[in-house]
């Protein structure tokens, strides 16, 4: 990955030497999916495997106007990861998506008997169909507006700063890309990251 920003230690809010990278090799995806799944164990989309997290980690890197990012340390080791869109961005990435979502789910055929799994399956269809209320709420924002999509940090590096350095570069490259404001949706009970957004 390319270098984004360089943090010295007792710079900004982390006290560890850190770098943002914007995520654009195959390596550097396999790991901040990796990270990805263990932030994220027993989640829906965990539950469809590596490869489906990292052709979604893929989806936003590859995109001239996403942004896919990874915060490592002095040995290169993946911290945390943000990655995220424009809004609206959801039924091209479903769309994108479906052909390794099917596979995900061919080779792991309990899912089809998990009706968590149906019920993001019928959102994603309804989304593919219809104006999600989201949509609608970021209608009545400043736009163009940014996605937060993903947004992960390992939990041995937490309340370090760390979250926050990477907050700061996403915001920074939302503003590069001229949005005027920034979404993102948090779990209910995840109150640590409430607080923290």
């Amino acid at each position: 990955g390319s270098t984004s920003e360089e943090l010295v230690p007792n710079s900004h809010r982390s006290k560890k030497k850190v770098r943002v990278v914007t995520i654009r090799d195959e390596d550097l995806i396999r790991q901040v999916a990796q990270v990805h799944l263990q932030a994220f164990e027993g989640y829906l989309n965990v539950l469809l495997g590596a490869e489906y997290i990292q052709s979604l980690i893929r989806w936003f890197a590859r995109r001239d106007d996403g942004i896919a990012l990874a915060i490592v340390d002095v040995n290169q080791r993946v911290l945390g990861y943000a990655f995220g869109a424009p809004s609206g961005y959801a039924k091209q990435l479903n769309r994108d998506l479906k052909w390794i979502l099917l596979k995900s789910m061919v080779v792991r055929p309990w899912l089809f008997f998990n009706a968590r799994i149906w019920h993001v399956i019928v959102a994603r269809l309804r989304l593919l169909l219809i104006t999600s209320s989201v949509e609608k709420f970021q209608e009545s924002i400043p736009v163009p507006t940014m996605s937060l999509v993903g947004f992960g940090v390992i939990s041995e590096v937490r309340r370090e700063g760390i979250g926050s350095n990477l907050m700061d570069e996403f915001c920074c490259q939302a503003e590069k890309l001229k949005m005027n404001s920034a979404t993102l949706t948090v779990y209910k009970h995840k109150t640590s990251a409430r607080l923290f957004y």
